[in-house]
């Protein structure tokens, strides 16, 4: 059986590896037999490497003591899994406190009861007694060898153990560098550029730096409106190269003309400060959003303390506390973000890929 699963592992890893791209990593769960099956299989040296994780219910690894037996077929049916379902002398006694006469007989009769269904059990025997406690157990019990897979708090452990295997196998955040003009000055290959047609011009002449680069001479413009946070002195022309769109492979080109019409161009390096943020995130529903910049933005009803820091596909924001650097939360290997509208409630997403500027 083992030998089967482990040839169907392979499959399915194989199928969802080509289909989806991802890492081909399989985690299995079995429940009784099926979760020895599924141990033996992971072993297999076919399959060791993309099985990602192993949950089982109810699993006799330490073998059982019933056997092929009469006894197991109803045994199996009410097998006790957890604390909260354990069946004891006490619910056996108050089924059976009727036919007991005093407290001697009684305990005497708790020990009979005991040493016959012990007996039964080691034999492989229905006896009377162990007709009892299965008679009781099947009566009382909520989470049998059967039913476990549908009781609550053994599905709520599964569900945890499968959270905990899926954020080990989780690659995390990617951060990749969107490079679109080389350290000459010059529209890097695969990019390809557009002259600006607004009448207005932007200002350089201020060396803030990119907010999205992490160093070099990247520059922050204004106005605002121009989605002027990451531009670069074209080298040889009186312009500068400006990244506006960072779902495209396209720069956008502004002349530098004076002050009446075209931009000002910097008049020294680019000066870094503070902790620089993603100009683009993709998000593991698919979204994709860019950072916000100025503008006015509206508030998120259910927490107005929090402002936006990225705008997504759908009408979505990247909302985060006011003291936040970049609205996102970077303390473990995959970053999440909180996403929403401005009604209702918000859903926290982890983040794919995070994009930064720099220069080819």
């Amino acid at each position: 059986m083992a030998g089967c699963l482990a040839e169907y592992i392979a499959a399915v890893s194989e199928a969802y590896g080509k289909k989806s791209g991802g890492d081909r990593k399989v985690i299995l769960v079995g429940h009784s037999m099926g979760g020895l099956a599924s141990l033996y299989a992971a072993q297999n040296d076919r399959v060791r490497d993309r099985v990602g994780g192993l949950v089982t219910f109810d699993t006799p690894y330490l073998g059982s003591p019933f056997g092929n037996t009469a006894v197991a077929k109803v045994w199996q049916q009410v097998r006790l899994n957890s604390e909260s379902c354990t069946i004891t002398n006490d619910a056996m006694l108050r089924i059976a406190a009727p036919t007991l006469v005093g407290p001697l007989a009684g305990a005497i009769a708790e020990l009979k009861f005991d040493e016959n269904a012990l007996d039964g059990l080691i034999e492989g025997t229905m006896t009377p007694a162990l007709a009892v406690y299965l008679g009781v157990a099947t009566l009382t019990a909520g989470c049998g060898h059967i039913k476990v897979t549908e009781h609550g708090p053994a599905l709520d452990h599964a569900a945890a153990a499968l959270k905990q295997y899926l954020g080990r196998l989780a690659p995390g955040t990617t951060v990749r560098d969107l490079t679109p003009v080389t350290a000459g000055g010059e529209v890097a290959p695969g990019w390809s550029v557009v002259d600006d047609t607004n009448a207005g011009g932007v200002d350089c002449s201020y060396n803030i730096a990119s907010p999205v680069a992490k160093k070099g001479d990247i520059y922050f413009c204004s106005p605002s409106a121009a989605m002027a946070d990451a531009r670069w002195v074209e080298t040889g022309r009186a312009s500068m190269l400006c990244l506006s769109d960072p779902m495209s492979r396209r720069v956008v080109r502004y002349r530098m003309e004076g002050a009446t019409g075209g931009a000002a161009s910097p008049t020294g390096p680019a000066e870094h400060s503070g902790t620089p943020a993603p100009l683009r995130l993709d998000l593991d529903n698919g979204a994709k959003c860019r950072i916000r910049n100025g503008g006015s933005w509206g508030v998120q009803e259910e927490n107005p303390d929090l402002v936006g820091f990225h705008s997504c596909d759908g009408g979505l924001v990247v909302w985060a506390g006011r003291s936040s650097r970049t609205g996102i939360n970077q303390s473990g290997k995959s970053w999440t973000v909180r996403t929403g509208k401005e009604t209702g409630g918000l859903t926290t997403r982890e983040v794919r890929v995070a994009y930064y500027v720099a220069t080819a």
